[in-house]
């Protein structure tokens, strides 16, 4: 049974800080209600919250020195057979030191005295927009990459989501999506719906891309995901 959430005005942050001291930053993490684990892009471009959601993701090229990320169709196919074997392996899709500097160490700490602790992760939405390949084309309109996204993700995830209740009953997982105000700002959060009449936008207004349990909340122009 998984234990309840309420918010109750307790403190927490967004897992980006500015800092480039490991320590500092996880401290000030540690400081809030609701403690979380911090990523430092200034510190390494692995920090970055989208090459940290890219590790094991076939296809992925970083150029750590050009700061960029692409995406190569031609390599995904070719990587596609070693990532399905991999997956029997359930620390796969683990985050790892490489990806986090602080990832461990936050986890190292001990949790016991506070109500909840928190991690987080881009959503596949955000994520497919923001990526592009080789002709800066979107990875989300890959018709064969787009529904991969949406369960590689659902996969990092889950595997985050049980290594931290492990260490915390009430541990939960951020999936950011800004992304989604590509399509929500335009519409204002609502649909015209007859002569001065709106119809409230919910979850249900969008194609179930399938892959993701979690109970989804719109909050103004983005989609944010809990799990």
């Amino acid at each position: 049974m998984k234990a309840e959430l309420s918010g109750n005005c307790r403190t927490t942050a967004m897992g980006i800080l500015p800092h480039r001291s490991p320590e500092a930053a996880l401290n000030l993490a540690l400081s809030l209600d609701i403690p979380f684990w911090p990523q430092l892009p200034k510190l390494s471009f692995y920090e970055d919250m989208y090459v940290q959601a890219s590790e094991h993701l076939p296809g992925i090229v970083i150029d750590e020195e050009g700061k960029r990320i692409t995406f190569s169709l031609e390599r995904f196919y070719e990587e596609l057979p070693a990532y399905f074997e991999n997956l029997e392996d359930p620390h796969y899709l683990r985050l790892s030191s490489r990806y986090s500097l602080v990832y461990d160490a936050f986890l190292a700490r001990d949790l016991s005295g506070f109500y909840a602790v928190r991690g987080q992760c881009i959503g596949p939405v955000s994520y497919g927009l923001k990526i592009t390949d080789e002709k800066n084309k979107p990875v989300i309109y890959h018709d064969e990459v787009r529904q991969f996204l949406f369960d590689f993700f659902s996969r990092k995830v889950k595997v985050q989501y049980e290594e931290m209740v492990r260490h915390h009953p009430r541990a939960f997982v951020w999936v950011g999506s800004p992304g989604w105000s590509s399509f929500l700002w335009p519409l204002q959060a609502t649909a015209q719906s007859g002569r001065g009449r709106t119809t409230p936008l919910s979850w249900s207004s969008f194609p179930d891309p399938g892959g993701y349990t979690s109970a989804a909340t719109l909050t103004g122009p983005s989609c944010s995901i809990w799990t």
